[in-house]
């Protein structure tokens, strides 16, 4: 685990201009996946209580 956050660590030396989007871009991706998720759940409760 410790080689692997090293590796991490001089990667984000190395090139910050790769890894900052890379992270943006996977963290805005899980938020979106989680909303997706939330709202698909929410909507399947509100249809079973209607229908």
């Amino acid at each position: 685990m410790k080689f692997y956050f090293k590796l991490a660590a001089s990667n984000l030396k190395a090139d910050r201009r790769l890894f900052v989007p890379f992270v943006t871009t996977t963290s805005f991706l899980m938020a979106v996946n989680l909303i997706m998720l939330n709202a698909y759940a929410s909507s399947d409760v509100l249809f079973k209580k209607l229908g």
